[in-house]
């Protein structure tokens, strides 16, 4: 079993997520495995298999997540489901984006993470039955948001040093200024 792994409080963040997406006059947002949005808006690092784990959040403030079968019994150990995310399963035989469109009610205005692969998003959209954008800066404002408030102080070295650890997430390295200045 994999250790809980929290980024910060997820419930806020989330919330601030749903007010964005009633400010931008969207439905839904869902947000896919293989991306750190997920992990961002839930505090749940699901693992990166080609099989669909996606949190899906509408603007009237309900969660759900679908996850293959067997990642339920993680995504539980995660306390997704205290986080008032409705936690759904699918096995081999079934359609995982049809349950999740299912689920949710349907959408007329559905966006994706921008890391979200391109055929989950295509699979998403059919299932929807309507066109899917991209999330954007609606998740980017929010992943800054919450860098901010996972910090103890708002000092200048602690503001940038986190922002160097996002990127090496990314896998970008952060250089001193000083290696170009030296000279001077």
């Amino acid at each position: 079993m994999r250790t809980r792994n929290i980024i910060a409080a997820p419930l806020p963040v989330m919330g601030k997520h749903r007010e964005r997406l009633g400010e931008y006059g969207l439905e839904l947002t869902c947000c896919a495995n293989k991306s750190c949005d997920l992990e961002y808006l839930t505090g749940y690092r699901a693992l990166p298999l080609e099989r669909l784990t996606c949190l899906a959040l509408r603007s009237d403030g309900r969660a759900w997540m679908i996850v293959p079968q067997l990642e339920r019994p993680s995504a539980q150990a995660h306390g997704v489901t205290d986080l008032g995310i409705e936690l759904l399963d699918w096995s081999e035989t079934q359609d995982p984006y049809a349950l999740l469109a299912t689920a949710t009610g349907g959408a007329s205005s559905v966006v994706v993470n921008n890391l979200m692969w391109v055929e989950k998003a295509h699979l998403l959209q059919a299932a929807y039955g309507t066109t899917v954008g991209l999330a954007g800066r609606l998740l980017s404002d929010l992943r800054a948001v919450k860098i901010l408030a996972t910090l103890k102080d708002r000092r200048t070295d602690t503001i940038l040093g986190a922002i160097a650890e996002e990127f090496q997430k990314e896998g970008l390295e952060v250089i001193s200024s000083a290696t170009y200045l030296s000279h001077l």
